[in-house]
This record gives structure tokens, sequence and C-alpha cells, in this order.
């Protein structure tokens, strides 16, 4: 068998080309806000339909139990081939050192409208129910019965966000907010240390 590492020239070009454009700050932001938007869609519509997931906080995957009764790896199986069936690729949990059974691997990183038919045709193929709805309140002041928020639902644009898609992401930005303060806190303590290690060094000479 024959192996080589070399990289077609058009994928040389086309890397280069991105790496040297004065795009590519807007690009890696855009990129990140996008993910960032479809993993909070893909976690609230989890949640709305009671379904087992790691969260993810890096990444282009979602890991979700959607065998939640799968005892066999014939088990397991039997749901990465029926969603391959309704046209859904996904991965077998096991794969990634899972230990329990029924777990898949999704990626995010797919087209929104591709993300929402994906998302449906799972709700069809494994009869998964939403846990309840809530009224919304439109812009005119008018009540309406919706899905649940962060469901699929076709009002749901690239650039909109449902109430508990801006909860859940306000959240997530708390808590990052959170850790920084935290590692900062952590890297002054260092520094008193080392300071502090320093200056009995230099007395005891």
């Amino acid at each position: 068998m024959i192996t080589t590492t070399q990289i077609s020239s058009l994928t040389c070009l086309a890397t280069t080309g991105l790496l040297t454009s004065p795009d590519l700050p807007r690009l890696v932001l855009l990129n990140a806000a996008r993910l960032s938007q479809a993993y909070v869609r893909v976690a609230t519509w989890l949640t709305a339909h009671d379904v087992e997931f790691v969260p993810a906080t890096h990444g282009v995957y979602v890991l979700a139990r959607f065998g939640p009764h799968a005892k066999t790896c014939d088990d397991e199986n039997d749901v990465v081939r029926r969603l391959r069936d309704a046209g859904v690729l996904v991965a077998a949990g096991r794969r990634f050192h899972l230990r329990d059974m029924g777990w898949v691997r999704m990626t995010i990183a797919v087209n929104p409208d591709v993300l929402t038919q994906a998302l449906a045709r799972i709700v069809t193929e494994l009869k998964l129910r939403r846990k309840g709805v809530r009224p919304r309140v439109k812009r005119g002041g008018s009540v309406q019965q919706d899905e649940l928020e962060g469901s699929v639902s076709k009002d749901y644009g690239v650039d909109s966000m449902s109430w508990k898609e801006r909860t859940m992401e306000t959240n997530w930005h708390e808590r990052l907010a959170k850790k920084r303060k935290l590692d900062h806190s952590t890297e002054k303590c260092d520094e008193r240390v080392l300071r502090k290690h320093q200056c009995r060094k230099t007395g005891s000479n």
C-alpha cells in the first residue's frame, strides 16, 4: 500500500489564500458565532425532547443518547441504522469510549436548513415528543402557542434566537466570565507566592 503526505495544489492555494486573507479574523469570528448558535439550538432541542446529552464546550460534535433503552451493541447499531435510513448520519457512541449503550455522536457544523431537516427526521424516526409548549409573545403583543423554545421551527432564521436560546447563551458567557475571573485570580495568587518566595530567598542570602 502506498501512502503519501502530499497535499494537492488546489488545497494549498485555497489554504494559503484563506490564511493570508485580510478577512480571516472576521471569518473566524463568524464561524465561531455560527457554531455557537448551532450548538445552542441543538442543545435546547435535545433538552426540549428530553434527550440525554453531554454538554459541549469546544468542537463541532454533540454526544446524545437517542437509544436510552439500548442494552447491547446491536441495540446501539439499530439506532444508528434507523437514523441512517432516515437520511441522518451519526456515529455509534461506543467508538468514543462511552460505557453505556445507546449514545451517538452528531455534528452541528452543517447548514441551518440541513440541521432543521435532520432534527425533523430524527423526531419522525425515533418518535420523540416535546416536553411541553409555552406561549410566546410576538412583536404585536399577541400570544401564540408555538413549539417549545429552541425546538425546530420555520421562523427561526439564521440570525434569530429564541428566548431560551438567548438565556442559555447568556448563562454560558457568564460561566466563561467567572472562569476567566478565577483564572486571573489564580494567576495573581501565583505571582504573590512567587514574589514572597523570592523575598525570602533574598533575605536568606
